[in-house]
């Protein structure tokens, strides 16, 4: 199965990521889907104004929104985001990642501020399964700032 996902789109200026967000376990709650995932591959957008890729990742664990965005391990996960980490962009190395994913109007959605170690994913739906108290968080945002 492939499962789309993307990014909204911000002007190709100077600009710096600036995350906020809770606890491992706020960001989960708040968060629509949540993966353990591995890097495969990401394929630059020619022609693409705002330096966007496409991140292509292979699933190994699903945490939440199996059922309702048909997650499963072994998935081909593509997200469309930033190249450079300046405008929120996803790391590149080819390795293990926990993704926090958004529902947006392209599918599902991350970017840096989404990113979290499969560990602290991990700890989190642990905690999550084993009854503990109700978080309350909104969604975890990413701001760019324009550089002085």
């Amino acid at each position: 199965m492939l499962v789309a996902a993307g990014v909204l789109a911000v002007p190709a200026s100077a600009a710096a990521c600036s995350c906020a967000g809770g606890s491992p376990g706020e960001r989960l709650r708040a968060s629509d889907a949540a993966v353990i995932a591995k890097l495969k591959h990401v394929e630059p957008i020619s022609g693409n104004a705002y330096g966007q890729a496409d991140f292509t990742y292979r699933v190994r664990r699903v945490f939440k929104g199996r059922h309702q965005y048909d997650l499963r391990a072994g998935d081909r996960l593509v997200i469309r985001s930033y190249l450079s980490e300046a405008t929120c962009g996803l790391p590149q190395q080819k390795r293990l990642y926990g993704l926090l994913l958004y529902e947006s109007r392209r599918g599902l959605s991350a970017n840096l501020c989404t990113v979290i170690s499969p560990a602290a994913l991990r700890r989190a739906a642990a905690q999550r399964d084993g009854g503990s108290a109700r978080l309350s968080a909104g969604p975890l945002r990413c701001e760019q700032r324009a550089r002085a």
